[in-house]
């Protein structure tokens, strides 16, 4: 014989709604606010096992549980559908009831009444996809080693052309002679034939510019 269980030293006695972990772990209501889980907490109060999906938080019974300002209620409700904690299933209104809700973390197994779901359209772990993806591992370029043959990444940038802005050489000489005639004298042969020895004294040449106006040829 198979020997029976033995209950919890710490069971819960009486009634109670149990929250899966990895709704309370998870970034949906891990990032809610506070009146947003103490209105899903409200949510959670009613279940009994076969009726989510017509589930209420119509102020009369909020206000018994000591919620007063209907504006933080109206918020409260908003991030619970955005955060995909909870949804409705039937608009209430004037002769028609309170708005009904469900948990999404719970299947609905009955339908009757409900106006904004179906068996065909709800699936419950809408919650779920608020998590965000796992990221991917960014690539450190800076472990790729200089002396690779293959560039990294990226478009070499070069200029064909020189940048704006006047270029100063470095030399002291001028490229542009000055203004005015210019006048053309030869070496001192002697000094000439010092600096360079072997070599023939160069030949008079005609004075070019104002000086050489006569066409005289003068010798060093």
């Amino acid at each position: 014989m198979s020997k029976r269980s033995k209950k919890a030293p710490e069971a819960v006695s009486g009634s109670f709604s149990a929250v899966p972990h990895a709704v309370l772990d998870s970034d949906a209501f891990q990032g809610a606010g506070h009146p947003a889980r103490s209105l899903l907490y409200e949510l959670i109060r009613q279940l009994s096992g076969r009726n989510n999906g017509h589930l209420q938080v119509a102020s009369p019974w909020l206000k018994k549980r000591g919620w007063n300002s209907a504006d933080v209620v109206q918020r409260a409700k908003a991030e619970l559908m955005t955060r995909q904690l909870a949804i409705k299933t039937r608009l209430g209104g004037l002769n028609a009831g309170p708005d009904l809700w469900a948990v999404t973390w719970l299947p609905i197994s009955d339908y009757s009444g409900l106006t904004e779901v179906s068996a065909m359209t709800y699936h419950p772990g809408a919650w779920h996809f608020l998590n965000p993806p796992v990221p991917i591992p960014k690539r450190d370029d800076r472990s790729v080693s200089r002396s690779s043959a293959v560039p990294s990444p990226g478009m070499a940038v070069t200029l064909a052309v020189p940048s704006p802005g006047t270029k100063t050489a470095l030399s002291d000489a001028q490229a542009v002679p000055p203004h005015g005639n210019n006048v053309s004298t030869n070496t001192p042969p002697a000094a000439a034939a010092a600096a360079v020895p072997g070599r023939r004294p160069s030949r008079p040449r005609r004075i070019v510019g104002a000086a050489g106006r006569s066409g005289k040829q003068t010798a060093a």
